[in-house]
């Protein structure tokens, strides 16, 4: 029985070591994502190892390396090729990390308040026209939906809350954005190629909450929280922070951003 307890302490430690060197990834950088086309975009992470991190991508076979910073961060940018996949991204500091069923094609970020926000399958009470037929059609394999979780931070996060890269399958669809979904929808049927659709979006909410702190510089009379004492979905910048500030570095082709009826008191912003 003592040589079993010992084998159980050394199987634990083993176990430990192996999952101390794991890549770490932030949550837009996962399976099934979708990467801007001919383009050079960013790969991110950390690693608790003081290691050269590789990374393989199999649309060229090349393998990039990158040093680490002294807090286990690192980052790089890799060439796209045109549109198509899937690939796979292996990572590697010793342990392996394996992205799979990657596309090449599109990608485009959709924000804004409520009119943004709504699903597709409505709010309480508010339906969506045709809703029941884009439900029945969504099953594209050629589309990817992402989707941050609501959440303010009065300083700028590394990565956000999601449910990571989602196919477009009903399920998915009907909990996302309406106007970005079939905004996706257009651009696929368009343009033949994969399509990715990032969603970050917070009904009822002001320009101020979804801008950093920088760009709010030239503003006068604007206070930017130093502290969470009294901050809400409203408070300058925490939105920018906690549902925009993640996805920075991200390739993308464009951004399109739906309602300001919370600023149409305040033209200047």
């Amino acid at each position: 029985m003592k040589h079993l307890k010992s084998g159980f302490v050394i199987l634990g430690c083993l176990l430990s070591m192996c999952s101390f060197g794991k890549i770490r990834l932030p949550s837009v950088i996962d399976n099934n994502m979708v990467l801007q086309q001919q383009s050079k975009v960013a790969l991110w992470g950390a690693t608790d190892r003081h290691a050269k991190v590789t990374i393989n991508c199999s649309w060229n076979n090349k393998t990039f390396s990158v040093n680490p910073a002294a807090d286990g961060s690192w980052k790089i940018l890799v060439q796209t090729p045109a549109a198509g996949g899937p690939y796979r991204i292996i990572f590697s500091d010793g342990d392996k990390l394996v992205l799979s069923n990657v596309l090449i094609g599109e990608v485009w970020i959709c924000s804004g308040q409520s009119n943004m926000e709504m699903p597709v399958a409505g709010f309480r009470n508010q339906p969506v026209a045709n809703s029941n037929r884009i439900l029945m059609e969504a099953d594209n394999p050629e589309i990817r939906i992402f989707s941050l979780d609501r959440n303010l931070s009065v300083t700028p996060l590394k990565d956000g809350k999601s449910s990571g890269w989602q196919a477009d399958d009903a399920a998915a669809v009907k909990k996302f954005s309406a106007v970005g979904y079939q905004f996706a929808k257009m651009i696929q049927e368009t343009l033949k190629v994969p399509v990715g659709i990032i969603g970050t979006y917070w009904g009822g909410t002001v320009i101020e909450a979804w801008m950093s702190a920088e760009s709010l510089g030239s503003f006068t009379g604007i206070q930017i929280p130093k502290d969470t004492t009294g901050v809400h979905k409203n408070s300058p910048t925490v939105l920018y922070n906690a549902m925009i500030n993640p996805l920075i570095g991200y390739g993308i082709r464009g951004m399109i951003w739906y309602q300001g009826e919370q600023n149409r008191m305040e033209p200047s912003l």
